[in-house]
């Protein structure tokens, strides 16, 4: 399976075969912004999963890659992780390679956080992949 997501300037990189790339759309320059990236992506406050048929009114995004464990094969895999950020600054976090796909389906559709008038509201559903 091929993760590769191609994004573009500068908090962007994306090859997804690659440990050290990510992308955000928050500015990193801005007061607290790195902060809030770093609690986010180790004390997320909420899983994408308990969210399902729920509204999240995007405002921001982190994407990065993380090794887990396959636990029927022991073999370490690279998997994405997608963070999402609300109005309210609430951060939800997946690590899937089926939201990673539906995600990259909406940023192919919508674009990013900067090419947007306003956050867009989505609904979480479950999907078979």
């Amino acid at each position: 399976m091929n993760n590769e997501m191609t994004v573009f300037e500068n908090n962007t990189l994306a090859d997804f075969n690659n440990q050290n790339s990510f992308f955000t759309s928050i500015d990193l320059n801005s007061e607290g912004a790195r902060d809030k990236l770093y609690k986010a992506t180790t004390a997320c406050d909420k899983k994408i999963s308990d969210c399902i048929n729920m509204n999240i009114t995007v405002k921001d995004f982190y994407l990065d890659t993380i090794q887990v464990t396959d636990k029927e094969s022991g073999e370490i895999r690279d998997i994405p992780r997608i963070v999402l950020f609300d109005n309210d600054g609430v951060s939800y976090s997946s690590v899937s390679n089926g939201f990673y796909r539906s995600f990259a389906n909406f940023v192919r559709f919508y674009g990013t956080p900067d090419k947007w008038k306003n956050p867009i509201t989505i609904r979480v559903k479950q999907v078979e992949t």
